[in-house]
């Protein structure tokens, strides 16, 4: 497809998204976010959406600058001044590796090669097999042994990774279901890890426009057209999962037409952008698919309600905190097995907790 054709492709699903139920509307934080990014893709294209200004604040995770509290401005002057200290050489290296981020990834890589040890026979996913497409223009990638990461694929494969730990390395979901999937990488790992025996899971990944309309491009640009499932392929009546393509982008309120069962579903950092409600409706349709396994990335303590952070324009009316997630899945038939923050999630400089929680069909 041309850019014209992204262009109206993106037009038709926020046209679509203006009729939706409003529990499937953007919220507090995603509002002005959503307003951002049609801007970006205006000026910029779609094809760089990983670069886009707005991406950071969006779905785009990085190690580095503004991520790390550091300005994109700000780091030329820290290196000056570190010259003028008299810092050179391997020091300066370092410098550079720590401010760029490099040092954290390098962190999480070596989290991500500790877990692929010994025979991978069994496994489900084949982590050491990925490495990220160039797809996108994205500023932050890195290369460690040979193979591409960012941020968002590196957290990816740490919750798949703890997943495999907790639940076993044989488990192999038929389907997976992702709410808020972002560029739609997850279904990229799927797509490149699964052995070469089975490559039976679907992903399926509900998002909000002009989000799901990125995530088709991207998983188009890796996989090619007709392996994908997009929004103009189904209309607003009901579908089955057994009946989609290996993989499968829709916008977030055709969730409530998807029928059939689904083994697994995950969300990562975007439900702790969103109000107890929604959430709520979410795991409501995780229990109506029968979905044997919650895989979840959130913060503990819930998303701030005030800015805080120089990058961050949203907040959110209502944190949600784990107690929550334990609470509502109780009520759905669900029970905690898991939760861990390091070395699959993260603690931040400020004291917040990021953990990755797992769950399971207690009925």
């Amino acid at each position: 497809m041309t850019t014209k054709c992204w262009d109206k492709a993106v037009s038709e699903q926020i046209e679509a998204l203006v009729n939706s139920p409003t529990m499937y509307k953007p919220t507090l934080f995603w509002e002005p976010l959503k307003i951002r990014i049609l801007n970006d893709i205006k000026e910029y294209g779609i094809e760089n959406f990983k670069a886009f200004p707005s991406s950071l604040d969006a779905f785009v995770g990085r190690y580095g600058p503004p991520a790390n509290g550091f300005s994109e401005a700000s780091t030329d002057e820290v290196y000056e001044v570190a010259k003028r200290g008299g810092l050179s050489g391997n020091n300066l290296k370092m410098l550079r590796s720590f401010i760029s981020g490099r040092m954290s990834a390098i962190a999480d890589y070596r989290v991500l090669r500790s877990g692929i040890v010994g025979n991978q026979t069994n496994c489900w996913l084949e982590l050491d097999g990925y490495s990220e497409s160039d797809y996108g223009g994205l500023k932050e990638q890195f290369e460690f042994d040979g193979k591409v990461h960012s941020r968002n694929s590196l957290n990816y494969m740490l919750m798949l990774q703890f997943f495999q730990r907790i639940v076993g390395q044989n488990v192999a979901p038929k389907s997976v279901l992702e709410i808020g999937g972002g560029w739609g990488v997850l279904g990229e790992i799927i797509g490149k890890c699964e052995k070469p025996a089975t490559h039976r899971t679907r992903y399926i990944n509900f998002d909000i426009p002009p989000v799901s309309t990125i995530a088709e491009y991207y998983l188009q640009k890796v996989f090619g057209k007709g392996r994908c499932c997009t929004f103009s392929d189904l209309d607003e009546s009901k579908f089955f999962v057994d009946d989609l393509p290996k993989f499968t982008v829709q916008p977030a309120w055709r969730i409530e037409n998807l029928n059939g069962e689904v083994d697994m579903l995950i969300n990562s950092i975007s439900f702790q952008e969103m109000e107890p409600e929604i959430i709520r409706n979410y795991l409501g349709h995780a229990r109506r698919l029968n979905a044997k396994y919650l895989l979840l990335r959130n913060i503990r303590e819930g998303k701030k309600t005030k800015r805080q952070d120089s990058y961050a324009e949203s907040v959110v009316r209502e944190p949600v905190t784990t107690e929550f997630y334990i609470r509502e899945c109780k009520q759905l038939r669900y029970k905690a097995i898991g939760h861990n923050v390091i070395p699959y999630g993260r603690k931040t400089a400020d004291g917040f907790h990021s953990e990755v929680s797992i769950f399971i069909d207690d009925s």
